[in-house]
């Protein structure tokens, strides 16, 4: 694989960062970094040895803990707050 470009991978791995609350596709991603939704997996992987689905699932997952751990919040809303869509997915 050629060196990826390292630009867009930041900025694709910023835009999970700023919106992992809210739905967002391969697609829409891979738009907003102008790179195609295979190569930007493939590029992602590479730099940050995982997917960006990966990542932002982590990402959920890091800050349901802080919520959980720091907040009297129940766990359907902080399923919600972090961008699950059901507490099946969450679990």
């Amino acid at each position: 694989m050629r060196s990826p470009p390292h630009t867009q991978i930041r900025l694709a791995r910023h835009v999970l960062d700023q919106r992992y609350a809210a739905p967002i596709t391969i697609e829409e991603l891979s738009r907003e970094v102008a790179l195609s939704p295979y190569y930007l997996i493939r590029a992602f992987r590479h730099v940050y040895r995982q997917t960006p689905h990966q990542y932002l699932v982590g990402k959920r997952i890091a800050r349901a803990k802080e919520l959980l751990r720091n907040t009297d919040t129940s766990i359907t809303e902080i399923c919600a707050a972090v961008g699950f869509e059901s507490l099946g997915s969450f679990s």
